[in-house]
Parts: C-alpha cells; sequence; structure tokens
C-alpha cells in the first residue's frame, strides 16, 4: 500500500463514531467538547449524513449506498444550452476548454513544478491540469499535488488527477479523470460525492462503444468525456487518427456531455474541432515540449477564445475569458 492509501486510512481512523474527529479524553482547552460545529481544540466535525461512513447499506453488504439522486440532480450539473454545443457542468464549476495533460515523463523532469506552475498562473480560470502518471508512484504524484493545488487555486485554475480516485479524495482536487481500467464511472462518483468534476477517456473504435452502452445512471454520472486519438500524435503512436470527421461523429454520439478533443492537437486544429462540437481541447506536448510554455498556454486559450466568440456570433455558446 504506497504512502497516499497509508494517508487515507490514518485520516480515517481517527475520526470517531459520528464522523468528527476524535475528542480528548481530559478537559479539552478549547472548549470544543460540547455539541456543536466544533469538535476538540476546535477542529470541524463532519456533520450527520455527511461522507462515506454515513452512506453504509442497509443490507449490511459492506458496499456504500449511493448519494441521493435529488442531490446529484441539484449539486453536481446544470444543463447549457446551445446547437451542437449542449453540456452537463458542475453548478458553481465549469469545465474548463483547456486541458494540459501530463505523463510520466514529463512528471520526471527537474523543472516540473516550475513549468507547471507558470502554465496555471498563464491560465487561470481557462484551463485544468491533470496530474496523469501511470507508472508514476502515489506517494510521488500526491507530493506534487500538495504543490500544485494552492498554486491552481490561487489563480482560478483546476487540478485533476487522472486515474487515481484515492488521490483525488486525499488532496482535495477539483476532480478525477478515469481511464480505460480505471473504476467505473458510478462508483467513482459514489467515493467521490457531488462536489467533484469527473471526466473519462473514449478511445476509439471500442471505448466509445463501451460507454454508450453502459446503464443511462452511469454515464450521466460524468462531467466530460476526452475523445481521441484525433490526429496522429507520438504520445500514442499505434492509435490512428480519427480525423475531424471522426470526431464530430464521437462528439454527437455522446451529445449532452462536454467532448474535448484529444490526440495531436495543436493551435492550428483548434477553430475546425470547435467547429466539429467539441467543448475544448487536451493536449500533452504542445504544452510541454515548448520552451515558452507561458506563451504556448495563452495561444491556446486565445484561439479557443476566437473560435467561440465566432460561434456565439452565429448563436452558439460562448466562453468568459479567465481573468
Amino acid at each position: 500500500m504506497d504512502d497516499a492509501r497509508w494517508r487515507v486510512d490514518q485520516a480515517v481512523s481517527a475520526r470517531g463514531p459520528e464522523g468528527g474527529r476524535r475528542r480528548c479524553s481530559g478537559e479539552c482547552p478549547s472548549g470544543g467538547s460540547g455539541p456543536g460545529p466544533r469538535g476538540c481544540h476546535g477542529q470541524r466535525t463532519a456533520p450527520p449524513g455527511r461522507g462515506a461512513a454515513r452512506r453504509k447499506a442497509e443490507d449490511g453488504s459492506g458496499r456504500l449506498a449511493p448519494w441521493p439522486r435529488a442531490a446529484r440532480r441539484g449539486a453536481i450539473f446544470v444543463k447549457t444550452t446551445g446547437p451542437g454545443r449542449s453540456g452537463l457542468r458542475r453548478s458553481g464549476l465549469q469545465v474548463p476548454r483547456l486541458h494540459l495533460v501530463t505523463d510520466d515523463r514529463i512528471l520526471a523532469r527537474p523543472d516540473f513544478l516550475p513549468r507547471a506552475g507558470d502554465a496555471l498562473e498563464a491560465g487561470g480560470r481557462g484551463i485544468a491540469l491533470h496530474l496523469r502518471g501511470p507508472l508514476t508512484s502515489g506517494r510521488q504524484l500526491w507530493e506534487l499535488g500538495r504543490t500544485l493545488l494552492p498554486v491552481a487555486r490561487r489563480h482560478g485554475a483546476l487540478l485533476i488527477v487522472n486515474d487515481r480516485v484515492d488521490l483525488a479524495l486525499t488532496l482535495s482536487a477539483d476532480g478525477a479523470h478515469l481511464g480505460g481500467r480505471s473504476l467505473s464511472a458510478d462508483v467513482a462518483r459514489q467515493l467521490l460525492g457531488p462536489t467533484f468534476l469527473l471526466g473519462r477517456s473514449v478511445h476509439p473504435p471500442a471505448e466509445p462503444t463501451r460507454f454508450l452502452a453502459e446503464p443511462v445512471e452511469s454515464r450521466t454520472e460524468v462531467s466530460y468525456l476526452h475523445a481521441g486519438t484525433i490526429f496522429p500524435s507520438l504520445s500514442h503512436p499505434d492509435r490512428a487518427g480519427v480525423g475531424v470527421e471522426g470526431f464530430r461523429a464521437l462528439a454527437a454520439a455522446h451529445a449532452g456531455t462536454p467532448v474535448l478533443a484529444i490526440g495531436g492537437v495543436t493551435s492550428e486544429r483548434v477553430v475546425e474541432l470547435l467547429g466539429a462540437g467539441a467543448h475544448g481541447i487536451a493536449v500533452v506536448r504542445a504544452v510541454w515540449e515548448v520552451s515558452r510554455i507561458t506563451a504556448a498556454v495563452r495561444g491556446l486559450l486565445d484561439e479557443i477564445e476566437g473560435a467561440v466568440d465566432g460561434s456565439r456570433s452565429e448563436g452558439g455558446v460562448g466562453v468568459r475569458r479567465p481573468a
């Protein structure tokens, strides 16, 4: 068990039977030993009915009961409008149109943290940074996330952890992203609760079909999709790109969920991809393999803004420019 999961176990064991932190055996100097929103030493306690510990199934199976459907409808998703660009977004937190995705090689670079900080500052509310490292240890991902999260908060950007739902919870990140070998969306949503963005990758030809074959209840737990590979890329040399028209079909098949194009996407491709129904783009090399990452992020956002402004003038949905 890696360090991140150990921290989760320690956090759980430190809580009392009612969901709050255990109280001191002696007199608490903070006056927090009585009932109320604060427990021992002024620590905030969880209210009844909150958290996974309060959702144990009544049948004694040990499985978690689902979050109330009414709560999910009210807190997670709000329908947007507009032809060819409808989608679901979390209340109060929109799905950014530019996602910066890492890999193990990028995470291992000695200059990763300062470059990621520059990207977060340049992108602000317009971007989401994905911590993706399939072969990177949980401890290293946790350390990177712990360092980057306050930077993301300061600039209004989002931090999303790929594959590792446990790390997303431990870090209190903004979301988790599921791959083909990750948990199912409904199980991930039960663990995360209604306040996290939840993304999923669908790579043609098989994964989009499998996703559409899942129960509606599971599909609607997903906040957005990454669809690709769209163009040939060095990240996935074994996958043939489906091209713009192939992406158009993917976006149409998943109408109702924001779909971001990934795979060989560059600034020159932004206009045609958004015209084909993309909510936005997800990139790897277009930001991490350039010398001036600040200029690269701003350039991509400028292209997205221009494409969305053109769509808005034709009756589509616009996007708020990051500060």
